[in-house]
């Protein structure tokens, strides 16, 4: 004798069983996904306010750096020493360690680094390194600065 006598229905129980089922795993689907979109939200809110944060605590390291390098840099010849001041360089490192961001903290770090590359290559003699350790510093300013924008603008309110 089987479980449910469908004899009578026409057969339609047990489709309308199978459809019901699928519904309500699509309906689990979606609902998991609606809060773990909530989730991510909340959590990039809290990131932009702990990158909020570092800006108004640490950002002002990463500035003097970068007047630093680029002030510097056209007084650069061959032979001279291409170190930027130590308290500076190392303001910028610990800035970049603490930053809340990875992404922007790498860009900080590889943007320290092609730039100490452009200067020796600048003091070395070697034009073309010095182009192309330029133009790495140039790129990661150029993603740094848009990461940092981007995250003044990101809803900081979890829905």
């Amino acid at each position: 004798m089987p479980v449910i006598d469908t004899s009578d229905t026409g057969g339609v129980v047990i489709p309308l069983a199978i459809i019901a089922a699928c519904l309500l795993i699509i309906l689990i689907a979606v609902i998991a996904r609606r809060l773990k979109l909530r989730r991510q939200r909340r959590e990039r809110g809290a990131a932009s306010a702990d990158l909020g944060e570092w800006q108004s605590t640490r950002g002002h390291d990463v500035d003097r750096w970068l007047d630093a390098h680029e002030g510097t840099l056209p007084s650069l010849v061959p032979g001279a020493d291409p170190a930027i001041d130590a308290q500076l360089d190392e303001a910028m490192a610990a800035a970049a360690e603490v930053c809340p961001d990875p992404g922007l903290a790498s860009m900080l770090t590889g943007m320290r680094r092609s730039a100490f590359e452009a200067r020796q290559a600048v003091t070395d003699g070697d034009h073309p390194l010095a182009l192309e350790a330029h133009a790495a510093y140039s790129r990661h300013r150029a993603d740094a600065i848009a990461r940092m924008s981007a995250s003044e603008h990101e809803p900081s309110s979890a829905l």
